[in-house]
């Protein structure tokens, strides 16, 4: 999946997982990843009723590209923007504000179980109740 501009699903949900996007790879035998590339889009206003505000991706890959992820919420788990397992995933020129992940959970933007690289992003006000905002 590729965008270029605006993507704002306003607070829906995928079987409680992925307010926006739910991403999932093929696992072995063969391995291959799904991947969503996002340039110059606004994803705000997401939630999910357990975790992964924004993004729920497994074997999968995110590129995201001069992007803002703002106001994404994780009701009752954990990542705000992104819960992220067995992908490798890139951001560059984005900016991260006011996601935030329940109460009793952590990582008020994201939740790794991977390599994701980071370069040149702003992390502004996002805030988990357990712990890392």
């Amino acid at each position: 999946f590729q965008t270029k501009g605006r993507v704002s699903a306003g607070a829906s949900y995928f079987f409680g997982y992925g307010g926006a996007f739910l991403l999932r790879g093929i696992y072995p035998p063969r391995p291959r990843l799904s991947m969503l590339v996002l340039t110059k889009c606004i994803v705000r206003n997401n939630a999910a009723m357990f975790d992964s505000g924004a993004v729920d991706s497994q074997a999968a890959r995110v590129i995201a590209t001069d992007t803002i992820f703002t106001d994404n919420k994780a009701m009752g788990g954990n990542g705000g923007v992104m819960w992220s397992q067995d992908g490798a995933s890139s951001f560059t020129n984005c900016r991260f504000e006011r996601n935030s992940a329940s109460t009793i959970s952590t990582g008020g933007a994201f939740i790794l179980f991977d390599t994701t690289a980071f370069e040149n992003c702003d992390f502004i006000e996002n805030i988990a109740g357990a712990s890392g905002g």
